[in-house]
C-alpha cells in the first residue's frame, strides 16, 4: 500500500490524486453506510491500515507511516461525511484521534 501511495503521489497524475481518492472514498461510503463506526474501524484495522484503541473520549488510530495516515484520514472523513455522521478528527504525529458525536 505504501509503495502504491508513493507512486501515485509522485506520478504525472498527482494533481488528480485528491479528486480520485475522494471519489473512491465516497463510493466506499455506500458500502459502509449500514455499518457502525466500530464495525467500520474494525474492518479497516483488519486490512492493517492502522491499530485502534478506544479512549474514554475518542477512537485512537495509530499508523505506521505518515502517508497511510494522510490517505486514511481523507478516506475516513469522506465516509463519515457521506453517511451523515458528525465527527471531529485531531491529528498527532503518528495518530488520528476520532471523536464521533451521537
Amino acid at each position: 500500500m505504501l509503495v502504491l501511495l508513493k507512486i501515485a503521489v509522485g506520478s504525472e497524475a498527482a494533481s488528480k490524486w485528491p479528486e480520485l481518492h475522494k471519489a473512491v472514498s465516497i463510493s466506499h461510503a455506500e458500502q459502509f453506510r449500514r455499518m457502525s463506526v466500530d464495525q467500520l474501524l474494525a474492518r479497516l484495522e483488519a486490512c492493517n491500515f492502522f491499530r485502534t484503541s478506544l479512549s474514554p473520549e475518542c477512537y485512537v488510530l495509530v499508523f505506521g507511516s505518515p502517508e497511510i495516515k494522510c490517505f486514511m484520514r481523507t478516506f475516513i472523513e469522506e465516509i463519515l461525511r457521506e453517511t451523515g455522521r458528525r465527527f471531529e478528527i485531531k491529528e498527532d504525529l503518528t495518530k488520528l484521534r476520532l471523536k464521533v458525536s451521537p
